[in-house]
């Protein structure tokens, strides 16, 4: 019951993306009130750093496993009142969270990763690639079960995989669904990694990858060079080849309509082609509101708005 609920609730997810049923609303209140009794998060000292982030796909879940527990109950415990089963279904799936958390804090402990810093720019460890591949074995695990989570364990394997991994199997895992690219573990990513050629390969790696969704909100929080123009360049050439493929299968009216769309978009690329003529590096931060300001007004006046 639990699995086809969740793939019902998937395929909602991929056809009408952002719309939120009444449904999906009480499903993540669920998922908020397991969060807010993972007793992990209210100790300070945690031997498994994980990370407060959102990972949308694991609240569902969370929330939907609430929501069916809640559901049996009602239909076998009729003399229970529904406040009583709401609440034995949510500390249910918290301690199941909490487990799956002890069991994580014995392999760290096990592997002897106590003082372990959750940090991109460094080198893995022999340890640090037994305990990658250990996680990897409980999310398949997880996944065929239906069982949720941690919040933050997508974002720490993902982390151990970008240190243990050689970019083309890291970016083979990503997409098979292996490894799973949150928006926390995407900035840490971005800020800490230096400017190697092979940390540009994967920035640019990553950031193709992106989730729409993702792409904006990590777009919209960047204060800081993504690593150099010829990430940023390199991007918005994939970016605009999708949309030559695109144009080329659009029809002569298709195509005027587009043409206004895309104006800001276009404008960017004729600065940024401007500027690679010119060879300007980039030496500041990158200043996404004022770059999308920028290429409005000038829509704006191009339109005659």
């Amino acid at each position: 019951m639990l699995g086809r609920e969740w793939e019902k609730l998937r395929l909602h997810k991929r056809t009408e993306g952002k719309r939120i049923t009444t449904y999906m609303t009480t499903v993540l209140e669920y998922a908020e009130k397991v969060f807010s009794n993972f007793s992990p998060w209210s100790t300070e000292e945690r031997l498994v750093p994980l990370f407060q982030d959102e990972d949308y796909e694991q609240q569902l879940l969370t929330g939907l496993m609430v929501a069916q527990l809640k559901d049996h109950l009602t239909r076998h415990l009729q003399c229970v009142g529904k406040r009583r089963i709401e609440e034995i279904a949510v500390d249910y799936v918290s301690k199941l969270l909490d487990l799956t958390y002890r069991i994580m804090e014995n392999i760290w402990k096990k592997y002897n990763l106590d003082s372990w810093v959750f940090s991109l720019g460094r080198r893995s460890t022999s340890n640090e690639i037994l305990v990658f591949h250990f996680m990897c074995r409980m999310l398949h695990a997880a996944s065929g079960m239906c069982l949720p989570l941690p919040p933050g364990f997508r974002t720490l394997q993902t982390g151990l995989g970008v240190r243990c991994l050689p970019l083309c199997t890291l970016l083979l895992y990503i997409d098979q669904g292996v490894l799973h690219l949150t928006e926390m573990c995407v900035l840490k990513l971005l800020k800490e990694l230096d400017n190697t050629e092979m940390n540009k390969k994967l920035k640019l790696g990553i950031l193709t990858r992106l989730s729409e969704a993702t792409g904006n909100k990590v777009g919209q929080l960047l204060d800081h060079p993504v690593g150099s123009t010829i990430v940023v360049r390199n991007y918005v050439k994939l970016l605009f080849n999708k949309l030559r493929n695109k144009w080329s299968s659009m029809s002569l009216m298709d195509r005027s309509s587009a043409q206004i769309e895309f104006l800001p978009l276009s404008y960017l690329v004729t600065i940024l082609t401007e500027v690679d003529h010119q060879g300007w590096v980039a030496s500041g931060a990158v200043d996404v509101r004022l770059v999308e300001e920028v290429a409005l007004k000038h829509t704006t006046m191009l339109l005659g708005l």
